[in-house]
C-alpha cells in the first residue's frame, strides 16, 4: 500500500522552488510514486468510508483526482504545476463540478479541506435561493450544528451587497439568500500529511458537512429539467475551489 511519506513534503517543497516544466519531467516519477499513487490509494479508502454515510458521493478515483498541470490560459501566474495535490468527490447524479461536493488537496504548507457549492451557475444558484426560502429553519440548524462549526468553522462564501431583485429583504432567510457560493473550509498542519490518522480526520469533516451537501444538491436535483437529470453530461461544469 502507497503511503505520504517525508518524501512527498519533499517533493512538494522541492516544486515550489523549480516549477518549470524541465524540473517536473526529471523528477515524474517521484511525482508518481510519491504523491500520485498514494493519493489515489487515500481517495480509494475515502471511498470506502463514503459509502457508509454519503454513497452518491463515491468517486472513480482517477476523475475524482485534479491534475497537477495548471490552467495558465487566464491566469497572471504562468507557472505550469500546482504546488499542491486535491481530489473532488461529486454527486452521482451531477457532473463533477455542477454539485455540491467534497474537497482536499495536500501540500508542504497545508492540508485544505473543504465542502459545498464553490461557484454555482445562475440557475443553481436560483435552484438554493428558492430552497432556502422554503426551508429556512432547517438550514439554520445545519449550518449551526455544533460538531459541523467545531470541525470546519463557520459557513463561507461571497455574498452581495443588497439582497437580489425580486427576493424580500425582510425574510428570515435573506442573510443566506444573498451570498453566491455557500461552502465551509479548514486547513490542517502539514505534517498531518504523514500521519496515520489522515483519512480519518478529513473523514470525520466530510462526515459533519454531508447534510449541508445533501440540502444544496436537493435543491439542485429537484430544478434540473427531467433530461438533464437524466443525462449528467447535458450540464456544462464549472470549477470547485
Amino acid at each position: 500500500m502507497a503511503e505520504f511519506s517525508s518524501k512527498t513534503i519533499t517533493f512538494f517543497r522541492q516544486l515550489a522552488r523549480n516549477n518549470d516544466r524541465d524540473w517536473f519531467i526529471a523528477h515524474k516519477g517521484a511525482y508518481e510514486e510519491q504523491v500520485k499513487m498514494p493519493m489515489l490509494e487515500l481517495v480509494e479508502g475515502i471511498n470506502r468510508d463514503l459509502a457508509k454515510f454519503a454513497v452518491d458521493h463515491v468517486s472513480n478515483p482517477k476523475r475524482a483526482l485534479y491534475r497537477i498541470h495548471r490552467d495558465t490560459r487566464f491566469s497572471k501566474d504562468k507557472t505550469p504545476y500546482k504546488s499542491h495535490q486535491a481530489a473532488m468527490f461529486g454527486h452521482a447524479r451531477l457532473p463533477k463540478n455542477y454539485c455540491a461536493g467534497f474537497y482536499f488537496s495536500i501540500s508542504h504548507t497545508e492540508i485544505e479541506i473543504a465542502g459545498g457549492l464553490y461557484m454555482p451557475e445562475p440557475d443553481q444558484l436560483a435552484a438554493v435561493r428558492k430552497e432556502l426560502i422554503a426551508r429556512t429553519a432547517a438550514w439554520k440548524k445545519l449550518i449551526g450544528d455544533r460538531s459541523l462549526l467545531r470541525l470546519m468553522g463557520p459557513l463561507r462564501g461571497a455574498k452581495l451587497a443588497r439582497p437580489p431583485k425580486g427576493y424580500d429583504p425582510g425574510h428570515p432567510s435573506i442573510e443566506w439568500v444573498q451570498m453566491k457560493q455557500f461552502y465551509f473550509g479548514t486547513t490542517l498542519k502539514p505534517a498531518m500529511v504523514t500521519a496515520p490518522s489522515l483519512r480519518r480526520e478529513i473523514v470525520r469533516r466530510f462526515k459533519a458537512m454531508t447534510p449541508v451537501v445533501n440540502f444544496l444538491n436537493r435543491a439542485i436535483i429537484a430544478a434540473l429539467p427531467r433530461e438533464e437529470e437524466s443525462d449528467p453530461g447535458l450540464r456544462r461544469p464549472a470549477p470547485m475551489f
